[in-house]
């Protein structure tokens, strides 16, 4: 029997295994002479033990270490969770300067951020936005921020949600946070294309792909009438060429799923940001595909032009 215990407790990753060794082997004496039907036995034993820990770490710990990690990878400045006692706040707006991406004309914009958090009852809420200066876009922005935040806290505040921190000891607390990316077609158009992440209380967590495309010139926010003068053309050049390029490497089951998730209907593209190339199509996780993973692709302006695309919002004549 030492024998087998130092043998199995050299594997075991779990201390505990040396304390219940002992008690498996004398409910099992009866078994002493038959040592490998014993071995089989402590054998199950050890892999259900393997189970059981590894359910417990599957559980709220890791989805309050996600939420965690998550926040610290995507938030200028993560809440402390000493100050759990607040009333809750909205913070200012961060001062950071972030580069746009994209073609000519790029410009630092401002990093603002809507938070609120440590709320008795209330969901914990991190939304990062930009602001280019310009007062009619910033405060659209920020008015479709607050709207989408507010939205989420009516859906999912409850008196059932307890208030511990930012880390939250019942995983059933539900959060969201979202950050962004800026694209700069030219000096007068830019996109921000929002990666919203939340947790409703299952056991996944659940993830949108939102644009705001604007004008910067006029202050417009544009929707795909905007851009293209044959709305109709737009969306079947976005439809072949997106099927075109998902279908690439793409098995044999996930054809029907890509073919239905770009059929040229505007709900399908309603996700687009116009880059220094073109355009940039986002599908929502399972548009496309049987798994919770966003996709994009990028098609060029030239592949569009018989949609007539606004060529001044690429700065071309």
């Amino acid at each position: 029997m030492a024998a087998t215990k130092r043998a199995f407790s050299s594997f075991s990753p779990f201390p505990l295994f040396d304390d219940l060794f002992p008690v498996v082997c004398s409910m099992s004496s009866a078994l002493v002479l038959h040592r490998p039907l014993l071995l089989v036995l402590c054998t199950i034993f050890w892999e259900c033990l393997v189970l059981s820990q590894a359910s417990s770490l599957l559980s709220a710990p890791l989805l309050n270490l996600e939420k965690y990690l998550y926040l610290q990878q995507n938030s200028q400045d993560p809440p402390n969770p000493d100050d759990a006692g607040q009333a809750g706040r909205t913070a200012q707006p961060g001062e950071a300067a972030i580069r746009a991406q994209g073609g000519a004309g790029q410009t630092a914009v401002t990093k603002a951020l809507l938070e609120r958090t440590g709320r008795r009852h209330s969901p914990d809420i991190l939304f990062q936005y930009p602001r280019f200066g310009r007062s009619d876009v910033d405060r659209d922005i920020e008015a479709w921020v607050w709207h989408l935040a507010s939205t989420f806290e009516n859906d999912f505040s409850s008196p059932e949600l307890g208030r511990t921190g930012v880390l939250q000891e019942d995983y059933n607390v539900a959060w969201l946070n979202a950050s962004y990316t800026v694209f700069r077609a030219s000096s007068v158009c830019a996109s921000v294309v929002f990666d919203v992440w939340m947790h409703t209380g299952s056991s996944r967590l659940s993830q949108d792909i939102l644009t705001l495309n604007y004008n910067l010139l006029s202050g417009q926010r544009l929707n795909i009438v905007d851009i293209f003068e044959n709305v109709d053309t737009a969306l079947r050049i976005l439809s072949r060429e997106s099927r075109k390029q998902l279908l690439q490497g793409a098995g044999r089951l996930l054809q029907e799923d890509i073919e239905d998730g770009t059929l040229p209907l505007p709900e399908n593209f309603a996700s687009i940001a116009l880059t220094s190339r073109g355009i940039r199509v986002y599908f929502q996780p399972y548009q496309v595909m049987r798994m919770p993973d966003a996709k994009d692709v990028e098609i060029p302006l030239e592949t569009l032009m018989p949609a007539g695309p606004l060529l001044a919002l690429w700065g071309r004549e």
